[in-house]
């Protein structure tokens, strides 16, 4: 997995998601396993899925009209994506600490 294919994307709805990102068109992004970005006690995070009732991997189309940003997701964030999309391909059960990013260049 590239750095450069997982996207951070915020929605009109405020909520933020990562996932690998397959396609830009003029009406949808096709994101690949889209996980959420949940705040949880101080300044950590947990990425959790974003749509509980599909596989973590399936792609998604999101329409461009609920967009507002779409950035590269930095390393803390990266990091904690691949770890969680690993261990879920392999089928092992996720640890709390495979899916939290606690440290993030935007909090300090």
């Amino acid at each position: 997995m590239n750095k450069e294919d997982v996207k951070s994307i915020k929605l009109t709805t405020g909520e933020e998601i990562v996932g690998v990102v397959h396609e830009f068109n003029e009406s949808t992004v096709s994101i690949q396993g889209p996980f959420s970005v949940a705040r949880t006690m101080g300044s950590s995070f947990m990425l959790v899925p974003w749509i509980v009732s599909i596989d973590e991997n399936d792609v998604v189309d999101i329409n461009n009209s609920s967009i507002t940003a779409v950035a590269e997701t930095d390393q803390q964030f990266f990091d904690a994506y691949v770890r969680v999309i690993t261990k879920l391909e392999s089928g092992e059960d996720l640890e709390e600490e495979d899916n939290e990013v606690t440290s993030s260049p935007i909090l300090h």
